[in-house]
């Protein structure tokens, strides 16, 4: 390890020197740092602008599709008795639905076992109980419990591996389970997982299972039509509607209709998504201050993209795809569905390029007059069409803004280059000055040792003169 002499012959702060002379040595490295963060924050930019717009367009899509306004609804006149839901390709018109009976599973259950003794005591499972458990026939099958060991156990122990057993022996046609029926009684029920199937379930002594529910299939007329069902959920019997069955012997109406709802939270999901793409232009092209923090820094620090020309392009473009709209009638505009930029606004100060959407003037719109309507989204000069493929040429993966950013990326790369070749000479360099100032000072030092040994030769050589 070397000895550091900074210093001590100069008395100088020989490192605060070098330390001074490096800070203005790289001053040109810390100006390519600085270049490097602004050009990775405007990249940064471009790339949330990117997503944005990406949203948009899919958006727009979802807007210019085929099926994009064949949303319907189902209102029911008496939800708790039927209850509908609408998926696809739904046939819109009104329904009567008469529920003549509701589908039911068949339902078999022994009598009330007492598990617990008087004296409160769990009661034990006995051969003789054995016996009767081994007459439990489902389907005409017997319940196997050769390697079911139950004597012994408790009853409420002995119910739970009877059930488990017919659970597992019977489970593609049967559900076992144990329900308690009063304190210290429990029953086995056996309930079939098809309503409309009846199964035979047999049983002698205690545990007989005797019928508790009828097993059968649901039957409805749907404007007359007579209608079966093994559910309760009744699907198609209106054409792309589910009918979710809740009392029988009552009629109720159905009407499906086109849900001017969904609809329009799709315009709206299109609106928020165009602002949320002029809003980011606007923040980071707007002027800067020179308002700073406690610490010096600058309050709205960015990078100012208040010229750039792609974003100025682009938010022409935008203004365009809107303006451009043309429905089946030269009358036909957005304004006139609740669709504007800046609406009210009259000066141009206070413009923002902002869609505003009258959601309630839409759906009004959208009701009287659904063609028209549909055809100002939807055709070929309709918005979701145009915003659809001129919004691609900027997203794609070949686009406008992935060659801008690509670009950056070949710049970032670049200053990344010339910064590690710099800081390798600034290393040269430190390490340089420091040996120069090791060699002043081991030069002073002789110096000073030489200017002792004269002062000593000196005083020694005046001595001797005067005695």
């Amino acid at each position: 390890m070397g000895i550091s002499l900074m210093g001590l012959a100069s008395g100088l702060d020989t490192a605060e020197i070098i330390s001074s002379l490096m800070n203005i040595e790289r001053i040109p490295y810390n100006n390519l740092e600085n270049k490097k963060t602004n050009v990775t924050n405007t990249k940064s930019v471009f790339n949330n602008i990117n997503l944005k717009l990406k949203t948009l367009r899919d958006a727009a899509t979802n807007l210019s599709d085929l099926d994009s306004f064949n949303l319907s609804g189902a209102v029911s006149s008496d939800a708790t008795k039927l209850a509908a839901t609408v998926g696809d390709n739904a046939l819109n018109g009104n329904y009567s639905v008469e529920i003549i009976q509701l589908a039911k599973q068949q339902v078999n259950a022994t009598g009330s076992f007492q598990v617990k003794e008087a004296n409160g005591d769990a009661k034990s499972f006995s051969n003789s109980d054995l016996l009767a458990a081994q007459s439990i026939k489902i389907g005409g099958t017997g319940l196997n419990l050769d390697n079911v060991e139950l004597v012994g156990k408790t009853f409420d122990e002995a119910l739970v591996e009877i059930s488990k057993q017919i659970n597992k022996q019977f489970g593609e046609d049967v559900q076992a389970s144990i329900v308690q029926t009063a304190e210290g009684m429990k029953s086995l029920v056996v309930t079939a997982k098809e309503s409309g199937k009846t199964i035979d379930m047999e049983g002698t002594g205690a545990f007989a299972l005797q019928s508790k529910v009828t097993s059968q299939l649901a039957k409805i007329k749907v404007n007359g039509i007579e209608v079966e069902s093994s559910s309760n959920s009744v699907k198609d019997a209106i054409p792309g509607v589910t009918l979710n069955l809740l009392a029988e012997n009552t009629t109720v109406n159905v009407e499906v209709k086109q849900d001017v709802d969904k609809i329009a939270a799709k315009v709206e999901t299109f609106v928020n998504a165009y602002n949320d793409v002029v809003n980011l232009i606007r923040e980071n092209t707007k002027k800067l201050t020179n308002e700073k923090n406690a610490d010096g820094s600058y309050k709205n620090f960015r990078t100012n993209l208040q010229g750039d020309s792609l974003l100025r392009d682009l938010q022409r473009e935008l203004y365009d795809i809107v303006s451009s709209v043309k429905g089946a009638s030269e009358n036909d505009a957005l304004f006139m569905i609740g669709l504007e930029i800046d609406k009210g606004v009259k000066t141009a100060a206070l413009m923002t390029g902002k869609l505003d959407f009258d959601k309630e003037l839409f759906k009004e719109k959208l009701t009287a007059d659904p063609s028209m309507v549909e055809q100002l989204f939807k055709g070929d000069q309709g918005l979701g069409s145009v915003a659809k493929d001129r919004l691609n040429d900027w997203t794609k993966a070949n686009g406008l803004l992935a060659s801008r950013m690509e670009g950056y990326d070949t710049e970032i790369k670049f200053i990344n280059e010339q910064m590690e070749s710099m800081n390798q000479r600034l290393i040269l360099k430190e390490e340089a000055l420091k040996k120069q100032y090791v060699q002043l000072e081991v030069a002073l030092s002789k110096l000073n040792s030489q200017k002792e040994w004269m002062a000593g030769q000196l005083n020694a050589l005046t001595a001797s003169s005067k005695s």
